[in-house]
C-alpha cells in the first residue's frame, strides 16, 4: 500500500514507535513521527513540522487500528499530552 499525501495531510502506515511514544511512518522515504499512532495502524495525520531528514505529525484519524489500542483512562488525555504512552 502506498502512503498518500494531500498538502499537509498524509495517510501513513505506522511501522514503529519511538521511546517517547511517537508512531513512526514513512512518506516518500522521509521518516514521519506521529503523535497518537501505534505500530500496525493506518492513520490520517497532519504534518506540523518538516525538517531535512524527518517530519512531525499529529494523528487526525485512525483509519485502521490495532487490537491493543485502548481508550486512555485519564479524562484529560486529549488536552494534556503528558502521557504519550498511556
Amino acid at each position: 500500500m502506498t502512503d498518500k499525501r494531500t498538502e499537509d495531510i498524509a495517510e501513513l502506515t505506522i511501522d514503529g514507535v519511538t521511546s517517547e511514544g511517537w508512531g513512526v511512518g514513512r512518506l516518500d522515504g522521509l521518516a514521519v513521527f506521529v503523535s497518537g499512532a501505534l505500530p500496525g495502524e493506518r492513520v490520517r495525520a497532519r504534518i506540523v513540522a518538516r525538517k531535512k531528514s524527518f517530519a512531525l505529525a499529529e494523528t487526525e484519524r485512525v483509519l485502521s487500528s490495532v487490537p491493543g489500542r485502548v481508550k486512555p483512562s485519564c479524562p484529560d488525555y486529549d488536552s494534556c499530552g503528558g502521557c504519550g504512552l498511556q
